[in-house]
């Protein structure tokens, strides 16, 4: 507010200096002088004005004013006034001059600052070749800024991530078809190989298929109550034995979608059922898994037999094992009974292999005699890969 009220003073006053001067034509040239240098400028600045001006004070006046505004002289470099009102009106017309001069030279300043911020940041987003894109890059950009959007649902916005986007944008990559976009055959095949590492699934589902080709019209064989503690136990969990049954015509009833039920028989398909797990059966990743499930089975039961018969066969075993190290000396040897538990005991380093054969015996009497006959055998986890104890 106070830069324009001193801006209107200094105006009041250039126009009432120069409506005292009358006529331009009529002001000789020391008049004007007098005026000009009453309004603070020097003689020598007045007279060359007033000959550029052809002896005009107000276009002198107008000139000079202009080019204090963007020179602005240094208040140390401006001549002493020798005018006979040297008072407080040429002190005030003096402030205003000065503070006129400090607001230019300060928006002056500011507008080049703001002009090197303007070069700066056009510099760092030119390219640094200095060329414009080309036409073939300019399409390509926006060909990767497109978004695909699946016009066909309820959400128009919805973005599209199937099939349909990648060959528009990665032409060159295909993607497998879905388990349920290939052919029944190939889908039964798939799934019969994905159980091969789980024996009691593969067993389960070709009981059913064998069954049910015996006895097609048997509505018993067609359905298969999935809460069941047989079905969790074998079915639930293993990889490809719900894509399976899908495939060889289970699906959910109607009624109770808990309960699969096969509505229609198709010989075909249970024909290629049973092939496809015959031939898991044959793969050496059944064929392990089984031996390891048979031995579990076996173990469990051995250790659940809590005959005084039993009970006296473990007791003589444990005798023959040597004492046990005490706490900090000898080794531990850990054995896991297949997958039904594990166990430990320390053993000095002049115990022989039929000493832990023993105290595997205290644990179940047939377990030194299974090993022995190599219906069992122990194997060293510890190498990779797993290598067998003889």
């Amino acid at each position: 507010i106070l830069p324009s009220i001193m801006f209107r003073k200094f105006a009041d006053g250039l126009r009432a200096a120069a409506n005292n001067a009358g006529s331009a034509l009529g002001v000789s040239d020391s008049d004007g002088v007098q005026r000009l240098t009453a309004m603070g400028f020097s003689r020598t600045e007045a007279t060359n004005a007033l000959e550029a001006t052809n002896g005009n004070v107000d276009q002198a006046a107008e000139l000079l004013l202009a080019q204090h505004q963007q020179h602005p002289t240094p208040a140390a470099a401006r001549p002493t006034q020798n005018h006979h009102n040297h008072g407080a009106a040429h002190n005030e017309d003096e402030d205003i001059r000065r503070a006129m001069a400090a607001s230019l030279e300060t928006n002056h300043n500011r507008n080049e600052a703001m002009n090197r911020a303007a070069a700066a940041a056009e510099a760092r987003n030119k390219p640094k070749n200095n060329k414009k894109p080309t036409q073939s890059q300019t399409a390509t950009m926006h060909k990767a800024a497109e978004v695909t959007f699946d016009h066909g649902g309820t959400n128009p916005h919805k973005i599209s991530t199937g099939a349909g986007a990648l060959a528009k944008h990665h032409p060159t990559v295909k993607l497998a078809p879905k388990l349920q976009d290939k052919s029944i055959e190939e889908q039964i095949l798939r799934c019969a190989d994905r159980l091969k590492a789980a024996p009691a699934a593969v067993d389960t589902l070709y009981r059913a298929c064998t069954t049910i080709q015996q006895h097609p019209n048997e509505e018993k064989y067609r359905s298969i109550d999935t809460t069941t503690a047989g079905f969790q136990r074998t079915l639930a969990k293993a990889p490809g034995a719900m894509d399976f049954l899908k495939a060889v015509n289970f699906y959910p009833s109607p009624h109770n979608a808990n309960v699969l039920r096969m509505d229609l028989v198709d010989p075909a398909r249970i024909y290629l059922g049973i092939s496809a797990l015959e031939k898991t059966k044959e793969t050496t990743e059944y064929i392990t898994a089984k031996g390891r499930m048979v031995v579990t089975k076996e173990v469990a039961t051995l250790r659940r037999d809590a005959s005084d018969q039993e009970t006296l066969k473990r007791a003589a075993f444990m005798a023959k094992c040597p004492s046990e190290p005490a706490e900090g000396q000898g080794a531990w040897i850990q054995v896991a009974l297949a997958d039904h538990e594990t166990i430990r005991r320390r053993f000095d380093g002049d115990d022989t292999l039929q000493d832990v054969l023993n105290w595997l015996g205290s644990y179940a009497s047939e377990t030194p005699n299974k090993l022995n006959k190599r219906n069992w055998m122990l194997q060293d986890i510890n190498r990779y890969p797993v290598a067998p104890m003889d």
